[in-house]
């Protein structure tokens, strides 16, 4: 079956709304076209049953294309909308653009309505495409994420504060992603303080030069047990700047426990 395409058509003149009907049929979709002239219906129709694409003409008795147009941007950045009046210069209709409207067109002239409604679908759709695949794209990467054994985290390589920790941080060390992201200097203050210059100072050196780098340090668990942690390093840099940090943080401690003492020191 051949796909139909839903437009809603913000317009108060059955004959306005009758000539650009004319126009949509002569493209090669199938295209079926709702007139609406109230601010609630047209509310109601993006929150029930989305169109792939709006044409408003400027001026309404209720409200304007202005407005509608911020209504359909708060529910959606990306979808299509065309201005279509015969009543304002070509100034304010590149001011409606510079709002967010995708295209415009002058009653006077309804010839390039056509094309400008195929192209903005067929944009639209390849945007709609895009988001899905990203969408699953970060669905997979936060699945992956969450099954690795250990905490995937970003960093910023100057300030060292963290963007994002990954959920395990809760489960190997106690802490919330909330909790260690939103207390400055989080992960300084709770490496241990025989280690935590040592680490910082080492961490920073490697960072400054753009190198990859890993090392170890113990740090205190929510419950002030002891973790020692092997931390993978990758430098993120931008025009030859480093920008950000991102690390795998990995539980050593049966490897290193026979060697140190099971005690609790002083923070």
């Amino acid at each position: 079956m051949e796909k139909v395409y839903q437009i809603v058509l913000i317009e108060d003149d059955d004959s306005d709304a009758d000539l650009i009907q004319i126009e949509l049929n002569k493209l090669n979709i199938d295209v079926e076209l709702d007139v609406i002239s109230e601010k609630k219906q047209l509310v109601e129709r993006l929150e029930n049953a989305p169109p792939h694409l709006i044409i408003s003409d400027y001026n309404l008795p209720s409200f304007n294309a202005i407005e509608a147009l911020k209504v359909v941007r708060e529910k959606d950045p990306h979808l299509p909308f065309i201005l279509v009046s015969g009543y304002i210069g070509e100034e304010k209709a590149v001011d409606a653009m510079l709002e967010g409207a995708t295209d415009y067109a002058m009653k006077n002239n309804l010839d390039r309505l056509g094309p400008a409604v195929l192209r903005e679908i067929t944009n639209y759709e390849k945007q709609q495409r895009k988001n899905r695949q990203l969408s699953l794209t970060q669905e997979r990467y936060q699945s992956l994420i969450q099954s690795v054994d250990g905490i995937v985290w970003e960093a910023d390589a100057d300030t060292f504060e963290f963007h994002y920790i990954s959920p395990q941080v809760e489960e190997l060390l106690g802490y919330t992603p909330e909790e260690w992201l939103s207390e400055p200097g989080f992960w300084k203050n709770r490496i241990h303080p025989e280690d935590r210059r040592q680490a910082v100072t080492f961490c920073k050196r490697k960072t400054v030069q753009g190198e990859n780098h890993r090392f170890e340090y113990r740090m205190f668990a929510a419950d002030d047990e002891i973790v020692w942690l092997r931390d993978y390093v990758t430098v993120v840099s931008r025009k030859g700047e480093p920008e950000r940090l991102r690390g795998f943080m990995v539980d050593i401690t049966r490897e290193k426990r026979p060697r140190n003492s099971a005690t609790k020191p002083t923070r």
